[in-house]
């Protein structure tokens, strides 16, 4: 066995015994002729509130394993976005945001669920905020952590070096992967080297696939600095019509989409609440697991209402 296959097993393992400690359920939903199934986890009380976290881009279902494991009191779902996880990659599909939020709406209507609390991180953000303002009355409350969908020509980010040609997400070698993890994560967690060594390799071999991914959901032609494209592709403006209580947590240290974000949405949106992470990256949830599943369960438990299943 070498060092990568030796770091998939290792991996592997420990996203059976987390998902084993939990009792996760793993499944698809069947999908339609339009809309994909997608693979998901579900976690937690079967009878309690719903809670629908949605990952980032690159990620999959596995992201909020260690959350969930604190929030035993809510029924956890967490699906693979279309093209990400244990979903197929179908090279001939275009998976556009309006593609994914219809098919995650395909994938909630499928399982009937019924009136929920939703939570994304960046790419999940952009589509959590979708999915809030085309069907308001479905979802009670929206958390946001470090949120995609947003461009401001001041304050630079992802989508800014992607407008000048750079893909953060394909790696070519280690000096590509190293520069993506410093723009990630502010204090990684020590893994074991065959398991570091595994995951660039992944990462590595979907090079081309993350390029079609980001063509598909950001566009080809995309111009932060037009005003017109920005008010076009962008939740500057449109969050401001958003009918939930809204929780924003953010990284200080987040290189993919600064905290500078955080701020003006949280002024934008007046129904919000907003928590910074000192010394954490863009995925607080890896960082601060433990922090992050309090700051949900409170902020839920203040804004619960009725289950549908309940009422």
């Amino acid at each position: 066995m070498n060092q990568r296959s030796f770091g998939h097993f290792l991996y592997e393992a420990n996203i059976k015994f987390h998902r084993t400690l939990l009792g996760a359920k793993v499944a698809k939903s069947l999908g339609n002729d339009q809309y994909e199934g997608l693979h998901y986890m579900e976690t937690g009380n079967p009878d309690g509130p719903i809670l629908i976290y949605i990952h980032g881009f690159g990620d999959n279902k596995d992201g909020f394993l260690w959350p969930a494991m604190l929030l035993k009191k809510y029924r956890v779902l967490m699906p693979d976005l279309p093209g990400f996880g244990d979903n197929p990659q179908n090279w001939q599909r275009n998976y556009s945001m309006d593609y994914s939020k219809a098919c995650l709406w395909n994938w909630i209507e499928e399982l009937d669920l019924g009136p929920c609390h939703v939570a994304g991180n960046s790419l999940g953000g952009a589509l959590s905020i979708k999915l809030c303002l085309e069907h308001p009355e479905h979802f009670k409350t929206l958390t946001l952590i470090d949120s995609a969908g947003f461009y401001y020509p001041h304050i630079p980010s992802l989508l800014h070096e992607y407008a000048d040609g750079i893909n953060l997400f394909q790696v070519t070698d280690e000096q590509t992967y190293q520069k993506l993890l410093a723009k990630l994560v502010h204090q990684p967690h020590k893994i074991p080297k065959p398991v570091a060594r595994y995951l660039y390799q992944r990462i590595k071999s979907n090079h081309d696939w993350f390029g079609k991914m980001m063509n598909d959901l950001v566009g080809k032609d995309i111009d932060v600095n037009d005003p017109a494209v920005i008010a076009e592709r962008s939740f500057n403006e449109k969050i401001k019509k958003l009918k939930q209580p809204v929780l924003i947590l953010w990284g200080d240290c987040d290189g993919i989409f600064p905290v500078e974000i955080a701020e003006t949405i949280h002024q934008s949106i007046p129904k919000s609440e907003k928590y910074i992470f000192k010394k954490t990256g863009h995925a607080p949830q890896f960082e601060h697991p433990v922090k992050i599943a309090q700051l949900l369960n409170r902020f839920m438990k203040t804004n619960l209402t009725t289950d549908k299943a309940k009422q």
